[in-house]
């Protein structure tokens, strides 16, 4: 009997660090995966247009977002124009700039050089640039804010007339380590589940 007790509590720890190493490495996963989305915008006509949405998909109409040059750091809070809840924001070419102004909220500004631009939501800790992207319900591209790096109080923008660009910063290469670590990680966690079960 005592046998079998320390054999199911040597089981039930080496599952503990399967489970554990399964853990970090789906977040591993997910830290690379989105270290590599896009955080630099423009817009695909002259007209963009963007509102605030509860976890529902529901239109909410409070919150802060601004609109930031390519380069800005978010932080600082030096937005180019900003709208509540909801706006169309119209880009129109002067020169080498961009105009830009917002229907509802009546604001103006200009984005130097280009068209391509960052978006800020205002939380109660200051200016935060987006947790996350994503794009899967076309032609929508929904954004999450959240205060600090976290997913507390999220806050979502949908916006519609926009499209990801290349950011001004060039893009590093994921190292083949880090490929072959990962694929060293989950062929370890397949053998140990495989003799798990062997000799289970």
């Amino acid at each position: 009997m005592d046998d079998r007790l320390l054999t199911l509590n040597k089981w039930g720890k080496s599952m503990k660090m399967i489970l554990s190493l399964k853990h970090w490495a789906a977040i591993c996963l997910f830290a690379v995966s989105t270290a590599s989305s896009a955080s630099v915008w423009a817009p695909t006509s002259n007209v963009a247009s963007f509102f605030a949405t509860n976890l529902l998909g529901q239109p909410v109409f409070t919150g802060t977002f601004g609109i930031f040059e390519d380069t800005a750091d978010i932080s600082q809070g030096n937005f180019v124009v900003s709208f509540t809840g909801f706006d169309a924001v119209t880009f129109t070419a002067n020169g080498g700039n961009y105009d830009v102004s917002t229907l509802f909220s009546k604001n103006t500004g200009q984005l130097s050089g280009s068209s391509s631009f960052k978006i800020g939501y205002l939380s109660n800790t200051g200016w935060k640039s987006e947790l996350f992207n994503s794009d899967e319900v076309e032609p929508f591209i929904t954004f999450g804010f959240g205060t600090g790096n976290s997913f507390n109080n999220l806050k979502l923008l949908v916006a519609a007339g926009i499209q990801a660009v290349e950011s001004p910063i060039t893009a590093v290469p994921l190292p083949a380590s880090v490929w072959m670590m990962t694929s060293a990680l989950l062929g370890l966690l397949y053998t140990g589940r495989r003799k798990a079960v062997v000799n289970a």
